[in-house]
């Protein structure tokens, strides 16, 4: 069995862990499937839909504070 050494930069290293990332097992069965990516772009899409209203009841509430 022979061993090769081979003097890699850091530039390579990152490159090389990177594609280890698309093969892990966190990210072939929880990150890249249907359910996980559905569910981010629907809370993207309620949070967009929800700051308006939740801007305007703060904005209320603290107009009735300084009212008060």
């Amino acid at each position: 069995m022979r061993i090769i050494l081979v003097k890699m930069s850091e530039t390579q290293l990152t490159e090389v862990h990177i594609l280890d990332w698309y093969h892990s097992w966190i990210y072939e069965n929880v990150i890249n499937t249907d359910w996980f990516v559905y569910s981010i772009v629907y809370l993207i899409c309620g949070a967009n839909l929800l700051s308006p209203i939740i801007f305007y009841l703060v904005m209320i509430r603290k107009k009735n504070i300084r009212n008060e």
